[in-house]
């Protein structure tokens, strides 16, 4: 009888692994796993969680299934060329708001400008002038906090560190508006380098109301210039240099048939009676008040309503000093 060799041995045990084996079967996993794979999510394989599974990822939203993505593209490719280069960079810096302010106020190029309206503008909406026209004349210093509660919903803390009398500043005059309007163009232009011609002509519009309208009325202006830039800021479709689209707001706001005009005339009628009754009113008690018969409010009644005997706010017959 012959004697096995060590390999014939080998080889008659099958259930024993070899060396070319282990070879082969890292082969097979690499070709089904596409090489160092990373283990796959999912509840039953919390990888690194000690404390539990984490929140679950927020679903992917179907952008197809929007109702106006059809004719998207369409109407922007018959908006105005500058409206287009507009909304692919407004659309950009909507993407992360605060990493492009953040990238902008850190530049050299960055003019001076308030950082909070930086993110109005980065967005396409309007900037508030009155803020801006503030802090080119503040001397204050201002330490602001920032406290994310939820999503969408930012708590914002500011702390004046040098001027806590100084208050918020609001554009009164042609002067003010316009050097305040180059402070605002200077900002925009950094963001916006091609809509220089859509607010030089958007300032000579201005410019004409303001020549063409009495002084008094000025502050008119000025609102009509906010609802301007509001509906521009909420639309994307007009540009400010389009005057012709503002006629209903100019009616509205500067005509005396419109209807905030005649609002805002109604309280200056009310503001100028008021006035005039406090000149004419009487220093004297009401009697009738203290009698507990005056048909007139405190505020309409020619006399004051107060005690006739110590002035206070009662009438005579709860006076404590009376005997």
């Amino acid at each position: 009888m012959r004697a096995r060799t060590g390999n014939e041995a080998e080889k008659e045990q099958p259930g024993r692994p070899q060396a070319a084996d282990f070879h082969d079967e890292e082969d097979e996993e690499e070709n089904e796993g596409g090489g160092d794979s990373e283990p796959e999510e999912g509840p039953d394989n919390d990888v690194g969680d000690d404390d539990g599974p984490g929140p679950a990822k927020r679903p992917r939203i179907d952008e197809s299934q929007f109702p106006w993505q059809p004719v998207r593209e369409i109407s922007r490719a018959l908006l105005h060329p500058e409206l287009q280069l507009t909304l692919e960079l407004v659309e950009n810096y909507t993407l992360d708001l605060k990493a492009a302010r953040r990238s902008l106020t850190n530049s050299p190029e960055c003019p001076e400008f308030p950082e909070e309206q930086w993110l109005a503008l980065l967005a396409g909406k309007a900037v508030n002038l009155d803020s801006v026209f503030t802090a080119d004349h503040s001397t204050s210093i201002n330490e602001v906090q920032t406290h994310e509660i939820s999503e969408g919903i930012t708590l914002r803390l500011s702390e004046n560190m040098s001027n806590p009398s100084e208050a918020k500043r609001v554009i009164k005059n042609v002067d003010e508006w316009t050097t305040t309007w180059h402070t605002y163009i200077q900002a925009v232009l950094v963001a916006f380098p091609h809509r220089y011609r859509e607010l030089a002509l958007y300032q000579q519009y201005m410019s004409s109301l303001f020549r063409t309208t009495t002084i008094p009325l000025h502050c008119r202006v000025f609102v009509l210039d906010r609802a301007i830039r509001n509906r521009v800021g909420r639309c994307r479709n007009i540009l400010l240099s389009e005057t012709n689209k503002f006629r209903d707001l100019e009616r509205s706001h500067i005509s005396p048939v419109g209807m905030a005009y005649q609002e805002f005339e109604e309280g200056r009628s009310e503001s100028r009676l008021k006035r005039k009754n406090d000149r004419a009113r009487s220093l004297d008690a009401c009697r009738r008040w203290n009698g507990g018969v005056c048909p007139s409010s405190d505020g309409k009644c020619r006399y004051k309503h107060v005690c006739s005997r110590c002035k206070g706010g009662h009438p005579v017959s709860s006076c404590p000093g009376r005997v």
